[in-house]
């Protein structure tokens, strides 16, 4: 009866022993600021851009270990204090990197990647959001019966990167005679109309796409009333935006759809639309136009099945 009590309390004091350990590989640190073994960076790609010319900002975690537990982002970013209503989060790959920085190797972790613009003139300053980052750490722990022992516990960090200083120039005058539109960047257009057979009198469908590196506001849209005038009626116009990085710069993208109705069986067009923009690489208005594309009609009697005699 003795060894039966010796045995259940040896086994609730080991019990005890090993909830306390596991207590310690969740314990925290008090949170810390940006050390020498784990600080963030915001890069953007450009520090001197237009009014609207989007700018890209990737926030990386450097750390002099490999083992991150999480990445918790506190709060939102801010320009000049302020919100910033331009922002647009996007999906980072998840990759690490080594980088050697003053001398000391660091294990580098890209953790949000987005694009903001800003649409007055001055210097202004980006301040990325807080983050709270767990790092896993070996602790050694004295155990009475097994002595020391090595677990875990992770480490807590309020982490937050320097201001980044962004230039915003104020746009040129656009010359007289020029559509500009507000969108910055460098664009193309294109007209093309589905496959299948189109019947006069009846409705069918012409696409209209503007597309490339830069940012269209959610109002423009191209001059498109006076394409649709020679032999062909439009009904409707339905429009579909679309964003995407590539290579770290955004692509923007506005797709048009119409509906439109052929009143003839010859001459029958689309015609060309024109867009206007400020291309901030060669810092000129620039307009461009789509292809006049023809609209090849057939007569509703072609429907008709043929009557075997």
């Amino acid at each position: 009866m003795n060894k039966t009590r010796f045995y259940l309390r040896r086994f609730a004091f080991l019990a005890a022993c090993f909830s306390l350990m596991s207590l310690c590989s969740t314990a925290f640190k008090a949170s810390a600021k940006n050390s020498e073994n784990v600080f963030l960076e915001c890069i953007v790609d450009n520090q001197t851009v237009y009014e609207n010319q989007p700018v890209s900002a990737t926030v990386w975690l450097y750390s002099s270990s490999p083992d991150i537990s999480y990445v918790n982002r506190v709060g939102e970013p801010s320009v000049n204090g302020e919100p910033l209503e331009s922002y647009r989060p996007f999906r980072v790959p998840v990759n690490t990197q080594r980088k050697r920085i003053k001398g000391k190797d660091y294990y580098a972790f890209q953790i949000e990647s987005f694009v903001f613009s800003i649409d007055n003139k001055g210097n202004h300053f980006l301040s990325p959001a807080t983050y709270q980052v767990g790092i896993s750490e070996p602790v050694v722990v004295n155990d009475p019966f097994w002595g020391p022992v090595t677990t875990s516990r992770t480490s807590k960090f309020e982490l937050s990167s320097d201001n980044v200083k962004i230039k915003v120039r104020k746009l040129p005058d656009s010359p007289k005679g020029t559509n500009f539109s507000g969108a910055v960047g460098n664009f193309e257009i294109k007209t093309f109309i589905p496959k299948g057979d189109i019947f006069i009198g009846e409705e069918a469908t012409a696409f209209v796409v503007i597309s490339g590196p830069g940012n269209i506001p959610v109002s423009v849209m191209p001059e498109y009333r006076s394409a649709f005038g020679t032999n062909v009626r439009l009904k409707s116009v339905s429009e579909n935006r679309s964003e995407k990085m590539v290579d770290g710069k955004l692509v923007s993208e506005l797709s048009l759809e119409f509906t439109f109705i052929p009143e003839s069986l010859s001459d029958s067009e689309i015609g060309a639309m024109s867009f206007g923009f400020f291309n901030p690489e060669n810092e000129k208005f620039v307009t461009i136009r789509s292809d006049v594309v023809k609209v090849p009609v057939k007569s509703s009697t072609s429907k008709r099945e043929k009557i075997s005699i």
